[in-house]
């Protein structure tokens, strides 16, 4: 979980689908078969989704919405990464 979804394998993408509560199993298959990686995941949009097989639009919308919630989660931790940067607080010689 350490690694971040940006750097994710297309085995670790379909983990990742398959753990979203209420799509179907043969989702995350999609994503396996089109070799789908974490960069790639994150910048999926409707269209793209439709484009490796994926029909259902409730499906699409719960992706879509898990998906900004990753990208939400990046962006938080490469905030606290900056944060806590010695040199946001000057360095004392």
């Amino acid at each position: 979980d350490n690694v971040r979804a940006k750097e994710w394998t297309p085995a670790q993408v379909g983990e990742w689908v398959r753990s979203v509560d209420g799509l179907q199993e043969d989702v995350s298959n999609l994503f396996i078969e089109n070799e789908i990686n974490g960069s790639e995941l994150l910048a999926l949009d409707r269209d793209g989704m439709k484009d490796i097989g994926v029909k259902r639009v409730g499906t699409i919308c719960l992706l879509l919405e898990e998906i900004g919630a990753l990208k939400e989660k990046a962006n938080k931790d490469n905030v606290t990464l900056i944060e806590h940067s010695p040199y946001c607080f000057g360095k004392s010689n």
